[in-house]
């Protein structure tokens, strides 16, 4: 950085630095404020459940990313591995594909 003097003698740079220096400080002051009010609060973050009726409706089958169809009165689910499953009602399903089967050829894959 160049040394800047004017005119008069007066020394740019050295008023700069005091500048930013002051500048400097004062936002490390407000900052400090800051940052100081945000540990004050604290919150509650609890959930109740009371009063929350629930019910068991695992029907044993695995689908990933499913996609849901309803043809015929009845409901199909396909996944991206491959899996389907049926159902009448929406909470009772049957398997209808497990995916990829090693024991029968694949249409995608002939290695499997």
């Amino acid at each position: 950085m160049k040394h800047v003097i004017d005119s008069q003698g007066g020394n740019h740079d050295k008023e700069w630095k005091e500048k930013k220096k002051a500048i400097s400080c004062a936002l490390v002051a407000v900052m400090s404020v800051g940052l100081a009010a945000c540990g004050t609060t604290s919150y509650d973050f609890k959930v109740s459940y009371d009063g929350i009726k629930t019910g068991d409706v695992s029907s044993k089958i695995s689908v990933h990313d499913p996609s849901i169809l309803k043809a015929d009165g009845e409901y199909y689910i396909f996944g991206s591995h491959m899996s389907a499953a049926k159902s009448s009602d929406l909470l009772n399903w049957e398997k209808v594909a497990d995916g990829y089967s090693k024991k029968k050829k694949s249409c995608i894959r002939t290695d499997i």
